[in-house]
């Protein structure tokens, strides 16, 4: 089972979505929350599928990535470091 301590046991797109909602729920976020991965039957750019285009998208510490999902894919470079499952950024 996938789990925050243990991320590596993740197997597939959704046993990573449901690590995101148990780590905001852990710390208390407010929203929707969805891993950003792409596989081979799920594209990155079509996770919301037309829907909250202009919602920003923040890192667990609540600091802004982009202003908006479209902004994540115009070559442009986030605002703020990327984290992992346990808000550290990546090695």
């Amino acid at each position: 089972m996938c789990n925050p301590e243990r991320p590596i046991l993740c197997s597939k797109l959704s046993d990573f979505d449901d690590l995101c909602e148990r780590v905001a729920e852990r710390h208390h976020l407010k929203g929707f929350y969805r891993a950003f991965m792409s596989t081979s039957t799920q594209w990155l750019s079509n996770l919301f599928d037309g829907t909250c285009m202009d919602a920003k998208i923040i890192n667990m510490h609540e600091q802004t990535l982009f202003n908006s999902f479209k902004e994540m894919f115009q070559d442009k470079p986030a605002q703020n470091e990327l984290l992992d499952v346990q808000g550290l950024k990546p090695q």
